[in-house]
């Protein structure tokens, strides 16, 4: 790793997240008040113009990109 900046600008410094989920299928979802049983973290990335969802939930991590008119639909 160089500290030469992306080819793709500025990594992002500000990361949101949110919280959701009403499902009980966990036993630790017990201790977690309804809409708060999932936690997703998202960004915009604005060299390339997309959003970045970075999603982890029991048995994998997905992230996916999203251009400005798939994330406002």
């Amino acid at each position: 790793m160089t500290d030469e900046e992306p080819a793709l600008g500025p990594i992002p410094s500000v990361w949101y997240a949110a919280f959701y989920g009403d499902e009980d299928r966990w036993w630790w979802d017990r201790i977690c008040a309804p809409g708060f049983r999932h936690v997703a973290a998202y960004t915009y990335y604005p060299g390339p113009g997309v959003w970045v969802l970075y999603d982890v939930t029991f048995n994998r991590t997905c992230i996916r990109v999203f251009s400005r008119e798939e994330w406002m639909a």
